[in-house]
């Protein structure tokens, strides 16, 4: 038997043998000589080799190990003297007897035993390997590419399900020894192969294979262990990049436009704009060109009115603006603006006027404040509430650094400004206007393209997180604070609370019904134009303990021109970002994102959502005076709580639109009765969403309640 012990070497079978243990791969094991890693039991040579023939030969032994090595199994209950641990990659002949599973190498040998024998198992318990398989066929195909894939130097199977896990992977890949690709599901076809195909050694650790060339090894997830952290729709496909969006009241739809092209913009623009609606019942997207305004309607200023129409000032045409009804779904021209502008911010007053300031981005001169009445269709200049205190420390002058206010619309027709710049004021917009400085957002920088949101207009709390010191180019911040205002021209209260999960600059924020704050999208190092540095995991921040909570992450990079608005089914819409001619970074399209709310604790199973019959016994829009009372039945029986949300717009990380008020609700089982604030500056008048939460936490459809100016 050549260099094999005699027989006499062997012990003799145990008489009273123990119960056998499952046996798992231990890993490759270098032995002195043939024979010598596992020889307490008689050996077998046999042409047709497998593990599952030798562990039935050692069987008979109960011995604690066996391993294969060509031909051979051994049979021991420990290991040989010399014996040693060997790369995976070493232990690569197939078996004879099962092309699926290596059998050893001259002088190697896998060998099987018990898992407590390892000091390390294979993979983490929580990963199921599932075998080798080759890439679909074609160029650029790949089985696994729902998130980002991974390429590293110091590749392991650990490092690859770290990755997967992070984005809360159901399935992930090993391939060509240093890459790394994460999937819910295998996609375009791949072809299941021996497990001896993938037979290159992970580079950061050849003690275990990752795939080969265009094979992968791949893993099944115990994605039970995850929490709730949401769902991504499918990508909604645009004719038009949305750069720009509004929700239209009555039909619950999106309204969508980019610029005077469908993936470019220019400084004059074209006096015309490309558009698109999506039809949130039917799913479909039907596209616009405007031409009947003359205007360019890139980088404008957003407001919707208190009746509901669409207000969008300045733009690329800098003196126009352009009113859409969303009944019709029209667009008209409405008084030029007293100073030409884009790139500005606009805002809702209590008075029903919309003010904008800032947008030296076009036209001349310094971009003091103003206001257009939609009753008699006027615009008028407020010399009383100039731009300079806002502006931004660029080193530009007024370039971009009186870009995208953060306006709030608030109490006696006044207006906050909470940023970006670090200074904060107030704006009076009566009369020739007037302006109150109130010192500083604390120890936060200029923030260009952050996040602003009114969670709570009743309190007159709001959320500010991350932007950028400068409009391009510059590191992004991930600190956030809550801003609470009072009275008009009033010292404001500027707390500095835990940071964001990442640093983000052009990334949007969107308050949901249960008054946590949506924050998507955005880049680590503000770039225009760009895919680079992407923020590719939303995040959630949480009032009742000012933190913020990681969530799902999405493939596609929400970067400068992104987008994101509240839908009334309680999802958020996020899309766009580009707007660069043929470049990279342009996206025509969107998805809807499911917030956790609307899933059991397993995260995949739709929760049962409550339902609101009726408010006011209305059917459709529910109109409501300043003051007035909701009556509110609910389709079930239960306990609820109440809020409403205005409908918003967006573009360049701006929504001025957006506020969410809680209701104070009192009743029982299914009929609830809550009072409006009487104040116009809490609740602005326009349209608004009324979401019913249930005590799980999970939120109605909403019903539209119209909140009218006296």
């Amino acid at each position: 038997m050549g260099d094999v012990p005699d027989n006499e070497d062997y012990a003799m079978q145990k008489t009273t043998p123990d119960a056998p243990k499952p046996k798992v791969l231990m890993g490759c094991y270098q032995e002195t000589a043939r024979g010598r890693s596992l020889g307490t039991y008689a050996p077998l040579n046999q042409a047709q080799m497998s593990p599952q023939r030798c562990e039935t030969h050692c069987k008979q032994y109960n011995s604690q190990m066996f391993g294969v090595s060509r031909t051979w199994c051994f049979c021991g209950d420990t290991l040989g003297t010399g014996t040693k641990g060997a790369p995976l990659s070493q232990c690569n002949i197939p078996c004879a007897g099962d092309s699926e599973e290596f059998c050893g190498a001259t002088l190697r040998v896998n060998i099987y035993g018990p898992e407590e024998l390892l000091t390390e198992p294979l993979v983490p318990s929580t990963a199921k390997p599932a075998g080798c398989w080759q890439e679909p066929t074609g160029a650029n195909r790949k089985a696994l590419n729902d998130y980002p894939s991974l390429s590293n130097a110091g590749m392991t199977v650990q490092m690859c399900q770290d990755h997967c896990s992070a984005y809360q992977a159901h399935l992930f890949g090993v391939e060509n020894g240093r890459e790394c690709y994460c999937g819910m599901t295998t996609k375009n076809n791949p072809t299941r192969k021996p497990n001896t195909a993938c037979n290159r050694p992970c580079v950061g650790n050849d003690g275990k294979f990752c795939g080969a060339t265009n094979h992968f090894n791949l893993y099944e997830l115990d994605f039970s262990q995850y929490k709730s952290i949401g769902q991504w729709g499918d990508l909604i496909q645009f004719p038009v990049i949305p750069v720009a969006i509004a929700l239209m009241p009555e039909s619950g739809n999106l309204l969508a436009w980019s610029a005077g092209w469908a993936n470019r913009w220019t400084f004059a623009g074209n006096g015309r704009t490309h558009s698109a609606i999506y039809d949130a019942k039917s799913k479909t997207v039907s596209e616009q060109i405007v031409t009947n305004t003359q205007h360019d309607m890139f980088c404008p200023g957003i407001t919707m009115n208190s009746n509901g129409k669409i207000i969008v000032t300045g733009g690329s045409t800098h003196q126009k603006t352009s009113i859409f009804d969303t009944i019709g779904n029209t667009w008209s021209r409405a008084a030029d603006m007293a100073i030409p502008r884009a790139y500005q911010s606009s805002t809702l007053t209590s008075d029903g006027l919309v003010f904008s300031i800032g947008g030296d981005f076009r036209g001349a001169g310094a971009k003091n404040g103003e206001v257009y009445n939609p009753v008699n269709n006027t615009a008028r200049a407020l010399p009383g509430a100039p731009v300079a205190p806002m502006l931004m420390a660029t080193g530009r002058g007024s370039f971009r650094a009186d870009s995208h206010a953060w306006l709030f619309g608030w109490k006696d027709g006044s207006v906050f400004q909470a940023g970006p710049s670090r200074a904060m004021n107030w704006y009076g917009t009566r009369g020739t206007g007037s302006y109150k400085g109130v010192g500083n957002r604390g120890s936060d920088p200029d923030s260009m393209c952050g996040v602003f949101v009114m969670y709570d207009a009743t309190q007159g709390k709001i959320l500010t997180l991350g932007g950028s010191p400068t409009y391009d180019g510059s590191p992004s911040t991930s600190s956030a604070h809550i801003i609470t205002i009072g009275e008009p021209n009033q010292p404001v209260n500027v707390e500095r609370i835990q940071d964001g999960a990442y640093r983000r600059g052009y990334a949007n924020g969107v308050v949901l019904p249960d008054g946590k704050v949506f924050i998507v999208g955005g880049q680590t190092q503000t770039l225009l134009f760009s895919d680079s540095n992407p923020v590719l995991f939303p995040e959630i921040f949480d009032p009742a303990t000012k933190s913020f909570s990681k969530l799902r992450a999405h493939m596609i990079p929400r970067n400068y021109h992104s987008t994101a608005i509240l839908m009334p089914d309680a999802t958020v819409f996020s899309g766009g970002g580009g707007l660069c001619n043929g470049c990279s970074a342009n996206h025509f399209d969107g998805q809807m994102f499911s917030p956790p709310y609307l899933f059991e604790a397993d995260g995949i199973t739709l929760a049962k959502r409550p339902s609101i019959s009726s408010v006011n016994g209305a059917g459709n829009v529910a109109k409501v005076p300043l003051g007035g009372s909701l009556d509110i039945q609910m389709e079930g029986a239960g306990s609820y709580s109440f809020s409403l949300i205005r409908m918003g717009s967006s573009t360049h990380a701006v929504n001025t639109d957006q506020r969410r008020i809680p209701l104070q609700a009192t009743g029982s089982e299914n009929r609830y009765q809550a009072s409006i604030p009487k104040d116009a500056g809490v609740a602005l008048p326009g349209y608004w969403m009324l979401f019913a939460v249930d005590g799980n936490g999970v939120p109605s459809v909403a019903k539209t309640v119209h909140i009218a100016l006296p």
